[in-house]
């Protein structure tokens, strides 16, 4: 009777021994996927332990206690590991689904009507300002407006250069010319306390007073104003960018640009950036382009999110080991 109690308590413990090589196993092919070398002690646990199930003598677990030790120390040296990825992927995936949460907001939003939420986006220093000189100098929305408000560019085939070109310029403030020192001297007191660094003011009567005509057939000609120190200015900034069809037009002029948003200034060419023109913000189809780049990044963070989801399950795999 004693003698089959001690080989009933054998069978179990074979079993289970039996369960935990396949799982060791099975971790050891997680850890190669993963790029990860196996440690020694668990190679040795799996090729000891394994022999074992051919052996039909009693088992005796104190002859293999050094190889099970080395197997759990090093076992408990990759718990911390993947615990660590787990909780960095949970991070990342909280910050996706607020990005996502913010996304739907603005298409909301900018569904609505509402621009606003567009600037506070992509030019937040300049929206907080334009907040601050209307608030203090009593002015109204009409008064204190970002540059690409002013602006339109008719012809859809050149927007991306001009967007491209202008680039920060897009989000300067126009204030009417008589506030123009008292909104100077308002930026000048809020500039730290608000971050208003590199937000740009435009001083209307300077920019009339040096107003020049564009040259013919240059980017300037693509956009239309109703607002004269607007019209000026672009004329001034846009006004030598000679337009070209293809690089081999480009390369003969010192200042020019093509509608895929190749640049030429002072005889070096270059692509600008998409980040800096894909996002429209001149004209009445800058609405539905943002909306359109909205759900372009809303489509992008669902398949970031399937990934996630997908290494999460199988870091809950392996931390179940």
């Amino acid at each position: 009777s004693e003698l089959g109690d001690l080989q009933h308590q054998a069978d179990r413990l074979k079993k289970t021994l039996a369960r935990e090589i396949d799982e060791t196993k099975r971790l050891a092919e997680f850890l190669i996927s993963d790029g990860v070398n196996v440690p020694d002690a668990l190679e040795a646990f799996i090729h000891e332990m394994a022999s074992t199930e051919e052996d039909h003598t009693v088992f005796d677990a104190s002859c293999f206690t050094p190889t099970i030790h080395g197997a759990q120390n090093a076992l408990e040296s990759l718990g911390p590991t993947y615990a660590e990825q787990h909780a960095l992927l949970k991070n990342q995936s909280d910050r996706l689904r607020q990005e996502a949460e913010r996304l739907h907001r603005e298409i909301h939003q900018l569904r609505t009507g509402d621009r606003d939420v567009s600037y506070e986006t992509a030019a937040p220093q300049a929206a907080r300002l334009r907040r601050s000189l209307r608030a203090d100098l009593g002015l109204s929305s009409d008064q204190v407006t970002f540059l690409c408000t002013a602006l339109r560019v008719p012809d859809e085939s050149w927007q991306d250069a001009v967007e491209g070109v202008l680039g920060r310029t897009r989000f300067d403030l126009l204030v009417p010319p008589e506030n123009y020192d008292a909104a100077v001297r308002i930026y000048r007191q809020r500039r730290r306390k608000d971050g208003l660094h590199g937000v740009g003011l435009l001083d209307a009567e300077r920019i009339l007073e040096n107003a020049r005509p564009a040259w013919p057939e240059t980017l300037a000609a693509e956009v239309h104003s109703d607002h004269p120190a607007a019209r000026a200015l672009v004329d001034l900034l846009l006004g030598a960018y000679v337009k070209c069809d293809t690089l081999d037009e480009l390369r003969a002029q010192r200042t020019a640009v093509t509608r895929d948003c190749f640049v030429r200034r002072t005889f070096i060419s270059r692509h600008l950036n998409p980040r800096h023109y894909r996002r429209w913000f001149i004209g009445e189809r800058a609405i539905p382009r943002q909306i359109e780049t909205r759900e372009e990044r809303l489509e992008a963070i669902r398949q970031e999110l399937l990934a996630f989801q997908a290494r999460d399950a199988a870091l809950r795999e392996r931390l179940a080991l």
